[in-house]
């Protein structure tokens, strides 16, 4: 089971954007021109990235669908966080199966996902609630949004 959700950084405190009234109340507190968060991937409850993973969340979601899209093209994909010193890389392998991997400088964690269908499949529904819920409490308009729309299109396409 894949779980993510994604956590906005208010001050010293991240809280989930699920948290919609909570947010609203300090959205004043938050520089919508560095949206600092972090997006937290478990995998069968192990934590994949989690909190101390943070970094500009709107630019860190962009990165991730754009490498979901590549990753449907190529097969393997590859970024670094806007940031901090984090490389992610998927691998996409014959079965479905792939490969995330997280480089902290030497330090490297792999997590091996039984479906990468379903993690994209994840990815992009998280990504589009991330929109969904900045869109309406910041007026914040992610225009990477409509950009990745093709890549949500061929992925529903090839496999759903």
């Amino acid at each position: 089971m894949i779980e993510i959700d994604t956590y906005l950084k208010i001050e010293d405190n991240f809280v989930n954007i699920k948290e919609i009234s909570l947010i609203d109340t300090v959205k004043d507190n938050v520089d919508i021109d560095y949206l600092e968060g972090a997006i937290i991937i478990k995998y069968w409850s192990t934590e994949v990235t989690g909190i101390k993973e943070w970094d500009y969340v709107d630019q860190l979601w962009n990165y991730y669908i754009k490498a979901i899209g590549e990753c449907i093209r190529t097969g393997e994909s590859t970024f670094c966080f806007p940031d901090q010193p984090l490389r992610v890389s998927m691998k996409l392998n014959h079965n479905d199966s792939c490969v995330f991997s997280v480089n902290f400088g030497a330090e490297e964690k792999k997590t091996y996902f039984d479906s990468f269908k379903d993690l994209a499949k994840e990815m992009l529904n998280s990504y589009l609630d991330f929109c969904k819920v900045t869109g309406t409490i910041f007026n914040y308009s992610n225009n990477i949004h409509q950009d990745y729309k093709s890549i949500i299109e061929n992925f529903i396409s090839r496999y759903i």
